[in-house]
């Protein structure tokens, strides 16, 4: 009895590594369990700055409407700086508006769809490209610690994916299939794409050369059987780019009216987002890019080594090199955003595990295959386990309460300066306030020539000053001397939880 027990235990374990259809649907369920951890927990969990920062265009566009300028009420007049093109604030937006549903909860469950198309978009992948690891990609995807945490988050980065992979698919759709409506509709997921998140689509860009480079290699008259097509993909990418440059010079404008905004332009930030030549040599730095992408970029280029290494290995993982390469393009040109943002290896990752999965289906022998799928999974797991998953579960509410706090003691129409929270945009989302966060960059300037400072601002009837962080323990004495005459601040309060210190001119009617 034990033995047969045994081997019906064997059969059913060998058919979950078969086409591995049956792991995806356990793996499907149990990525549903892990992403539903905090669902409804406030949106302080990990970078809080970032999702509060997208979350709170999604609230002035449902306050004040659509605008291509949209509002980010962070750092003073114009009450503008914009990033990405906000399409994924604005679908939050409309959904919150007409369901009545939690904005933060409607955040969480669009960017959960938004990750769900992609996996949609893997699986009719193998309809497409002869031999591509479907349902394998999309296992090791599921179970990966990055896809379970950033996908409940809210932010842009699953949809961005969405919009890249996407992209590719019609893409590759065009070549094989032709017609007059692929183009169209690339060209219109190509701009929102692009215009979404450069950084990620840059990705699907690379994908995509890399790709056709291949096809030429191993068919001599692709770019004669397929002039026309390529004419027009190249015209596409033409227009991509310079939807990329108006969109660009457009925001770096829209920045340059606020005095803190001037600093956050493209070219400001270009030398923080590309990091240095120094960063690149350094060990500490390239432990930090490993760490943020859960490991998966060393593993990727572990086995990108061990496939170039062998001239029979490079011939049948060629495909598996191309997504690699793709998926760590993007970490070696932006190195420092990847560096110090776990998120952003929310697209390049994909591209690494997709890599793998064909690397794991070229192995000969069913043991070895079915040894590395359970290895990974194993250790996505645990690194899940023993990072994120705490995360989930704690709900930091802090911020949300300050916010409150701050809302409180102020009205609706009222402004607020906020020292020591960086830049971060929660006080400005929780409370419902147009805020100046003062970055910790320029509190130097602040101090040295306060002033100067508020005259460059452009902000006048600043109502509030709100100390926080670092700040609270500084003796608040010292700031209303400096800001006081000029605010005209004279009534302090105290939040007793945060110990957050609050100047006001008056007690709000």
């Amino acid at each position: 009895m034990f033995q047969k027990i045994k081997e019906e235990l064997t059969s059913l374990t060998s058919n979950f590594f078969i086409d591995f259809k049956l792991l995806f649907y356990f793996l499907l369920i149990l990525h549903v369990i892990f992403i539903s951890i905090g669902i409804d927990h406030s949106i302080c969990d990990q970078h809080s700055f970032r999702q509060t920062q997208t979350a709170i265009t999604s609230y002035y566009f449902i306050k004040e409407g659509f605008q291509f300028n949209y509002i980010t009420p962070v750092v003073g007049y114009p009450w503008r700086i914009p990033f990405e093109f906000p399409i994924y604030q604005f679908v939050v937006a409309i959904i919150s508006k007409f369901t009545n549903l939690n904005l933060d909860i409607t955040g969480r469950i669009v960017s959960i769809a938004a990750f769900y198309g992609c996996i949609g978009f893997i699986l009719k992948f193998k309809n497409l490209c002869k031999g591509f690891p479907s349902y394998l990609s999309a296992c090791l995807i599921l179970c990966h610690p990055i896809y379970i945490f950033w996908s409940r988050t809210f932010l842009i980065e699953s949809t961005a994916l969405l919009l890249i992979i996407s992209f590719i698919y019609f893409t590759l759709l065009y070549f094989k299939n032709g017609g007059v409506i692929l183009p169209i509709l690339l060209a219109i997921i190509g701009i929102i794409g692009i215009t979404t998140k450069v950084t990620t689509f840059l990705i699907g860009l690379v994908f995509v050369g890399l790709y056709l480079i291949y096809t030429f290699k191993n068919d001599q008259e692709f770019i004669q059987k397929n002039k026309k097509k390529l004419l027009l993909l190249g015209s596409i990418f033409v227009l991509l780019a310079v939807a990329l440059i108006a969109w660009t010079s457009h925001c770096d404008h829209i920045k340059n009216k606020s005095y803190i905004g001037s600093y956050l332009t493209s070219t400001k930030l270009s030398k923080w987002n590309f990091g240095t030549f120094t960063q690149r040599i350094q060990l500490q730095s390239w432990s930090d890019l490993f760490y943020n992408s859960s490991y998966s970029l060393f593993i990727s280029l572990l086995i990108l080594f061990v496939i170039l290494i062998s001239s029979s290995s490079r011939k049948k993982n060629s495909i598996a090199i191309i997504w690699i390469l793709s998926g760590v393009a993007a970490p070696l040109i932006f190195f420092n955003l990847y560096a110090v943002h776990d998120y952003y290896h929310y697209a390049n990752t994909l591209f690494l595990l997709i890599g793998i999965a064909y690397f794991i289906t070229q192995i000969d022998e069913f043991k070895k295959r079915r040894d590395w799928v359970i290895g990974l999974i194993a250790f996505s797991l645990w690194v899940y386990h023993i990072g994120y998953s705490q995360l989930q579960k704690i709900n930091n509410q802090s911020m949300e309460e300050l916010g409150s706090f701050v809302e409180s003691n102020s009205n609706s129409q009222d402004i607020l300066m906020v020292i020591g929270n960086d830049w971060g945009s929660e006080i400005a989302y929780y409370s419902h306030r147009k805020c100046i966060t003062v970055p910790g960059w320029m509190m130097d300037t602040l101090k040295k020539q306060p002033t100067q400072f508020i005259k460059d601002l452009k902000t006048s009837d600043i109502k509030h000053l709100v100390l926080t962080g670092e700040n609270r323990n500084d003796n608040p004495k010292k700031y209303v001397q400096q800001l006081g005459p000029l605010l005209g601040l004279n009534t302090v309060f105290v939040d007793e939880k945060s110990k957050a210190v609050m100047l006001s001119l008056k007690l709000p009617q």
